[in-house]
């Protein structure tokens, strides 16, 4: 009976995870009549609606329900089924980075697709377009792109000092490693890639950066005021 074998599933998922019906791995049965059953498990109190589409079970103290944990929520946005779908963007970013120490409001989570943001209790959470397709293989590499292209506006530091954090984790990257940096960055715009390729070629000189150079405009320049960059000058950096 699918009933019972969506409740049994359901069982196991640890209290507080947030999820949806296509993690419950259900071979038989159509999405509606699944959701429909989990809909019915809300209305007894089983489980709880954390939005649309997304529910969980409410860990319960002396207090009351208590609601997932900010971090459980943020995973499921980043997650799913087993693969990288998003990743923390913004200013949240530079804080793992290590290029600020301000700690944000909101997190920002880089997708694949448009969302709109979400607001859950004290959480804010807003959603910004890559174009790149996101998965596990290049997640890293577009957080690193991600810093070059806000890097006016990392706040409570200075360019440079973002800079040579940003240029100490790139010039560690092997070979194979800076080719699909190259290539995912050439979705991003020609400023972010005139810094990645001062940047590579100041560290990294033995690496191929035609490609990059080609997609540049010659005669174009770009405002950045960076003074650690002795290549910059090769990139029309200004």
């Amino acid at each position: 009976m699918l009933a019972l074998q969506i409740r049994k599933m359901v069982e196991v998922i640890p209290q507080n995870d947030v999820f949806s019906y296509r993690d419950l791995d259900i071979k038989d049965g159509s999405s509606p009549t699944i959701v429909r059953t989990l809909n019915r498990m809300v209305q007894r109190g089983e489980l709880m609606r954390f939005m649309k589409g997304k529910y969980y079970k409410p860990r319960v103290t002396p207090f009351g329900k208590i609601q997932p944990r900010e971090e459980d929520i943020i995973k499921t946005f980043l997650q799913k089924d087993g693969k990288t779908i998003g990743y923390i963007t913004g200013y949240m970013l530079f804080l793992q980075m290590g290029l600020t120490t301000q700690v944000p409001n909101i997190v920002e989570i880089g997708i694949n697709g448009r969302k709109n943001p979400i607001k859950k209790g004290t959480l804010n959470v807003r959603f910004s377009t890559q174009k790149n397709t996101i998965d596990s293989a290049n997640v890293e590499y577009l957080k690193l792109l991600d810093c070059l292209k806000f890097i006016k506006k990392i706040p409570d530091t200075t360019i440079d000092k973002s800079v040579v954090i940003l240029s100490n984790k790139i010039k560690s990257i092997d070979l194979d490693g800076l080719s699909l940096l190259i290539s995912l960055s050439l979705a991003y715009q020609p400023r972010v890639r005139a810094m990645l390729g001062a940047i590579i070629e100041q560290y990294r000189p033995e690496a191929d950066l035609s490609v990059l150079r080609s997609s540049l405009n010659p005669i174009t320049t770009y405002r950045i005021n960076v003074k650690v960059l002795e290549t910059k000058s090769k990139w029309n950096i200004l």
